[in-house]
């Protein structure tokens, strides 16, 4: 369960980004893959919707995904997964020209938004390097393969 404070930090957060600021320093907490579907954006997107839901009822409380935004066409998604400890992680799904989706999971800011004002602490702690230990890649397989369609990733 996300507590009121990072529900109400979150648009703002996800929205900055400020761990993304420096081109040298967001390869340490981002990950990207693009993947190969075969099926019509409006599927794609239902069943990425579907997955969210199976995510968020599996009881662990490993993380929480809430769907933040889906453009009309399918062509764009975004996520926020909110850990444990209530860091915000953004996933990205954006369809390219070619019908693949490139798919970009990564941390948004250095400090959990638990803290009050942690979007204006992340904002003034930008340049400060971290690692994820792997998670936003972990994250991008367990989404990957608990949906109900069959997704290839290409090189």
């Amino acid at each position: 369960m996300v507590t009121l404070v990072a529900l109400l930090q979150a648009p703002v957060q996800g929205l900055l980004r400020p761990a993304m600021w420096l081109p040298c320093f967001h390869r340490l907490h981002s990950h990207t893959e693009t993947w190969r579907v075969d099926v019509e954006p409006a599927g794609f997107v239902k069943a990425l919707q579907e997955t969210v839901c199976a995510l968020n009822d599996r009881g662990d409380f490993r993380e929480t995904f809430d769907i933040h935004r889906v453009s009309a066409d399918g062509g764009f998604v975004r996520l926020f997964a909110f850990t444990r400890a209530e860091w915000l992680d953004v996933v990205e799904v954006t369809r390219t020209n070619n019908g693949t989706y490139t798919v970009t999971s990564f941390s948004s800011g250095l400090f959990p938004l638990i803290i009050p004002f942690a979007c204006i602490l992340n904002l003034a702690m930008f340049w400060v390097p971290f690692l994820d230990n792997g998670c936003n890649k972990r994250r991008l397989q367990e989404v990957r393969s608990s949906l109900a369609i069959p997704v290839t990733v290409v090189d």
